[in-house]
């Protein structure tokens, strides 16, 4: 009997949380067939997908989009396939215009399109509430992504919210204590790309006014702002180092305590919540999905004040974090990014 098809499209390939999560779900979902698509740019996770048909749409921006629908409507067709899954703002809008009249629609929003869509092009909006109908479920990877989302769009139709899940190998037990009291200094790590809104500069300024000494930041993660903060880093001697792409979080995040993320907004935050499943304590930015997320049992700082960060940690190397507190932010992101919980909704809303 042949299983039921499911074409995934997304932006690119490359070495990203949306990536990284659908190269994680497919070969669990053994009753279904998969097609991947991606729009163009980076392939690095291509390797990762070779089992299953992969094509490229060579979408290069607006000028190139109903050539990538019509490419799209082919594929489908090619592959009688039953839903389509889109992932991130213009692999929806094409998969929309495309999808064929008997196909499932399902979206998932991955980020705060009022942020990375709406405010940056108005075009963007206008063109995500004409095309918005012709999808059938929208996923949220957080309540408060798709709150932002109603808002501005106007969405009438079926909504799910359901966390990114995270691979059981965060939750080995011995990551579950993250005091390390035998430490010289405060090992601190930032995951996330070298852009604006993850907020780097704030962090080094905040590193500028911590003792050298006693504490130390590694960021991971690649992007335009590289050149920026190595100059700052350098010129201020700052205890922080930029470690690149690293494919092995798991590996490395239990050789840290402490996991630091400044965000201006996240849709999830799934490095952070890899983090706290391995044991760190999340010092994160005052943002509503970083309460949501953690339920309130992690610290939080203002972008406003980089020595309110500077306070966090200073109270954290003196072994005076809460361990309750952190035990529960740990069971919460257990509790909501289990894969078994991930998995069960995801059937539902596939099968409906």
């Amino acid at each position: 009997m042949n299983h039921p098809v499911i074409l995934h499209i997304t932006e690119q390939l490359g070495v990203g949380g949306t990536e990284i999560l659908l190269k994680n779900t497919l070969p669990v979902l053994t009753e279904y067939q998969h097609v991947v698509v991606y729009l163009s740019g980076g392939d690095g996770l291509k390797e990762s997908f070779s089992q299953y048909p992969v094509y490229c749409l060579e979408h290069t921006g607006k000028s190139t989009i109903f050539r990538s629908v019509r490419r799209l409507r082919k594929i489908c067709k090619q592959h009688q396939v039953s839903i389509v899954h889109a992932h991130l703002f213009w692999s929806s809008i094409i998969a929309r215009l495309a999808k064929p009249a008997n196909t499932r629609l399902i979206t998932t929003l991955h980020s705060v399109l009022s942020k990375d869509a709406f405010e940056k092009n108005k075009l963007s909006l206008w063109a995500e509430r004409l095309t918005c109908g012709r999808q059938d479920a929208v996923i949220g990877v957080s309540a408060y992504v798709l709150r932002d989302y109603l808002q501005h769009t106007g969405y009438k139709g079926k909504t799910h919210v359901l966390y990114n899940f995270i691979p059981a190998l965060f939750f080995k037990e011995n990551n579950s204590s993250p005091l390390h009291s035998n430490e010289i200094k405060l090992r601190c790590i930032a995951v996330g790309n070298l852009k604006e809104v993850k907020n780097y500069p704030f962090l080094l300024a905040a590193f500028g006014g911590l003792d050298p000494g006693s504490f130390e930041l590694d960021i991971i993660g690649e992007g335009s702002m590289r050149p920026e903060l190595e100059a700052a880093i350098a010129g201020k001697k700052l205890p922080v180092k930029l470690l690149g792409s690293q494919h092995d979080l798991a590996s490395l995040l239990p050789g840290y305590r402490v996991f630091i993320q400044a965000s201006s907004y996240e849709g999830f935050g799934i490095a952070m919540a890899e983090a706290v499943a391995a044991g760190l304590i999340p010092v994160l930015s005052d943002i509503p999905v970083h309460r949501e997320v953690t339920k309130e049992n992690a610290y939080y700082f203002s972008l406003n004040d980089t020595g309110e960060l500077t306070r966090l940690l200073t109270m954290i190397s003196e072994g005076k974090a809460d361990t309750n507190k952190l035990q529960n932010c740990r069971e919460h992101i257990r509790n909501i990014c289990s894969a078994d919980n991930y998995f069960k909704q995801l059937r539902v809303i596939y099968s409906s």
